[in-house]
């Protein structure tokens, strides 16, 4: 067997790892066996039917990589694996200042884009897009709050966040000074429908 996933250290390469061949194999292999959410007992064949693929193959832990034992693996549906991973996300890892000022991490998770997908900000990536997206992030939080109960512990988050995105906005005018103004506009056009209760 090829296993082009490996380094020339005979490490392993984690991407080219899930996407090989023998990852797929595996990970039916593994279902066979296992054919149950481990966390909320979904089936494999419900959860075709909801999500249109099979369950997802969780690793436990990452030491036998490329040569996994059952024990390494676990079956999770798609929104378990989602709060799986939501849990182990650590910000200050990745050097994400935004989500660490929004109290993120192992209660909320990485801060899902306004509009759809969980989409993480690149860290090292344009600061316009950067910022951009954070103001996002920061509207989304802003509207599942509003959707909730209002109570005072949620307008004092509301508050909160309110001063973050000024602080946001700063960073950004002082990154992009030209196109500052245009990007803020464009995002709050963007989420404005999207924060009925929300006065820009």
């Amino acid at each position: 067997m090829d296993e082009l996933w490996r380094n020339l250290d005979r490490s392993v390469n984690y991407t080219e790892y899930i996407n090989s061949q023998e990852w797929r194999r595996r990970r039916r292999a593994y279902l066979k066996k296992y054919a149950l959410c481990n966390r909320c007992g979904m089936d494999n064949d419900e959860h075709r039917r909801v999500y249109g693929t099979a369950l997802h193959v969780h690793h436990v832990s990452y030491a036998r990589l490329g040569a996994e034992l059952d024990e390494d693996l676990e079956a999770l549906c798609k929104k378990c694996h989602e709060e799986e991973e939501c849990a182990e996300y650590d910000p200050t890892a990745v050097g994400d200042h935004l989500a660490i000022e929004l109290g993120v991490g192992e209660r909320h998770g990485p801060l899902p884009v306004s509009h759809g997908g969980w989409d993480s900000i690149e860290i090292n990536g344009p600061a316009e897009v950067y910022w951009a997206k954070a103001l996002d992030r920061i509207y989304d939080r802003v509207r599942r709050i509003a959707k909730g109960q209002d109570t005072e512990e949620a307008r004092n988050e509301i508050t909160r966040l309110d001063n973050v995105e000024r602080w946001a906005r700063a960073f950004l005018e002082l990154a992009c000074p030209e196109s500052a103004a245009e990007i803020v506009e464009e995002v709050r056009s963007r989420n404005s429908r999207y924060l009925p209760y929300r006065s820009f």
